[in-house]
């Protein structure tokens, strides 16, 4: 429920114009308010792209376990 609540007053933000640079692992909450995406690897730029081309499957190229 927090997590919602957070999502919905940081879409609330961008809305209003502010860019916003958010860090974050959990694709769901991502993907639900993103427009565009950017995958750190080894800190370096992995992959870039609009959001509706990201999907878990690419992501697991980049995910060391």
């Amino acid at each position: 429920m927090i997590v919602d609540e957070l999502a919905d007053n940081l879409r609330h933000v961008a809305d209003g114009g502010t860019g916003l640079l958010i860090i974050e692992q959990n694709y769901s909450l991502v993907r639900r308010w993103a427009e565009r995406y950017y995958v750190l690897s080894k800190g370096e730029v992995a992959e870039q792209g609009a959001m509706a081309g990201l999907t878990k499957e690419s992501l697991k190229k980049h995910i060391a376990v």
